[in-house]
């Protein structure tokens, strides 16, 4: 089987692309994420079962979704109550629905006559003949679930899990997750209630060749109707630089250490599309691209005679282990769907040794491209990780200002929005290399806490806040003021009514 390009394939994909991914979930709000291929409203309901087995709608929400191009539409709705008595419980089963408004729906539509996550078209081409792991449901019930942590500490279920590398070495055991819920679809008590992966969701910097060339591919159909983006420095757009060809650039023009800079992600499209390939298996070719597939496309990139034979083992290898990888991401995203989910950025997210000391970071961010490739993998992680783990940032002037720029962003050099998105997403002008980086007012934060009825869970920012001693030094993971704003005294959460008390 040959190589395809997304532009060959795309008009047969669904709406969705990525996701629904349950992120952060409480007695009074859920958070869904997922990307499509299209400008919608999203509404999310929220389900209970009744004594007779029917579902009964306790509260919802509706949002727009954010354009990054004119086929990759991001977002992460929130449904909410402020009603006491529509409130979820501590440790019950619950389910959602979606509903997907398009842009050109008639303002007479009828609501109830909106497409759901079972509609033709929307996650699976034909649902009739999806089996439940494609519909992303567990035998027994009729759509995604999930269950809240529960007030007795004993029956509490969390899992913890980190570094998904899609070519590393080793078993992927995100899925093991769907093995999990799919044993006990109807056990509450030994079904996992939240999952915590704490950094290096994507590999910014360690990436295959064959997956980097995927999204580049990726990337162009995307963020088609934006100006595509030219990088600083080099002054180039970053598909011109071939899959194995980007060590000089990474090294010596980005100023970035990583030992893999071969095939680093740099442009905001190849960060987005990383997160879209790591999450689902939509966009993925039935097969990737091999070696003579990238060198055709790329002269340049092919080795001299005596080491091609090695670099076609490594091709081989890589791709092996990709395939691994992708026969997996059906589970994975089941798992997704079904379990609250968290995270936090760690270096991978952006590049290895991100920020890892003064010296770094003064030579990485007084450097254009260095700073546009942190810019383009933080404000990457924003979109598709903080908005679900801190929704309330994203309701709130600072967090709605970001989601305005990067919606009404086209790629125009010079970018009119850059000053306000490097300001919101926390990245420096600039730095000496001792003390504490600059954030301005407007940054949002990446550390949260998360207050159950019998325990509190707070999750650290360690790679924004440090204290540099000196340039040379190895840094305090937090500064002595990041310390008071990140480890907060838990809040009382009473186990009858949920409420939080003082």
């Amino acid at each position: 089987m040959s190589w395809t390009p997304l532009a060959e394939r795309f008009s047969t994909l669904p709406l969705i692309l990525a996701g629904p991914m349950l992120r952060r979930a409480e007695p009074r709000a859920v958070t869904v994420w997922l990307a499509l291929k299209a400008s919608c409203r999203v509404i999310l309901r929220i389900y209970a079962g009744n004594a007779g087995g029917k579902l009964v709608q306790r509260f919802e929400g509706t949002r727009q979704t954010v354009r990054l191009g004119d086929h990759l539409h991001i977002v992460a709705v929130t449904a909410s109550t402020t009603n006491e008595q529509e409130q979820l419980a501590w440790g019950e089963l619950y389910y959602y629905n979606m509903f997907f408004h398009p842009d050109n729906t008639p303002e007479n539509y009828v609501a109830g006559a909106f497409a759901d996550l079972d509609t033709p078209g929307i996650l699976t081409i034909d649902p009739s003949s999806a089996d439940p792991l494609h519909r992303l449901v567990y035998p027994g019930h009729p759509l995604p679930s999930f269950v809240l942590p529960h007030e007795d500490l004993n029956q509490v279920k969390l899992l913890h899990g980190s570094c998904r590398k899609p070519h590393g070495i080793g078993k992927e055991m995100l899925s093991a997750v769907d093995t999990m819920l799919e044993s006990a679809p109807g056990n509450l008590a030994e079904r996992p209630q939240q999952l915590f992966m704490t950094g290096d969701q994507i590999y910014g910097d360690d990436v295959a060749a064959s997956l980097l060339f995927a999204l580049i591919d990726a990337g162009g159909i995307l963020f088609e109707g934006n100006k595509e983006e030219v990088l600083p420095l080099v002054q180039i757009p970053a598909r011109m630089l071939a899959p194995g060809e980007r060590r000089e650039v990474v090294q010596n023009k980005a100023m970035l250490t990583t030992s893999t800079p071969e095939n680093h992600l740099l442009a905001f499209a190849e960060y987005a599309a990383m997160h879209l390939f790591a999450w689902s298996d939509v966009l993925w070719p039935d097969d990737l691209p091999g070696a003579e597939d990238i060198w055709n496309v790329y002269p340049e990139a092919r080795p001299r005679p005596e080491k091609q034979k090695k670099a076609e083992i490594t091709f081989a290898d890589h791709m092996e282990r990709l395939r691994a990888f992708r026969s997996t991401l059906p589970q994975v995203r089941r798992a997704l769907a079904n379990t609250a989910t968290y995270t936090i950025c760690d270096d991978h997210d952006v590049t290895d040794d991100w920020f890892l000391d003064g010296a770094w970071c003064r030579r990485v961010l007084s450097s254009p491209l260095g700073r546009r490739v942190v810019r383009n993998a933080l404000t990457t992680y924003a979109l598709f990780q903080a908005w679900g783990n801190t929704p309330d940032q994203f309701d709130q002037p600072n967090g709605i200002a970001l989601l305005e720029a990067i919606d009404t962003n086209r790629g125009d050099e010079p970018d009119p929005q850059e000053d306000t998105i490097a300001e919101i997403i926390g990245l420096p002008a600039s730095f000496e290399g001792s003390g504490e980086l600059p954030h301005a007012p407007r940054a949002l934060h990446w550390y949260y806490t998360y207050s159950a009825p019998r325990y509190q869970l707070i999750v650290l920012d360690t790679r924004t806040q440090r204290l540099y001693r000196t340039p040379s030094e190895f840094p305090g993971l937090l500064a002595p003021d990041a310390i008071e704003r990140q480890i907060v005294a838990a809040e009382i959460i009473t186990p009858m009514t949920g409420r939080r008390g003082i």
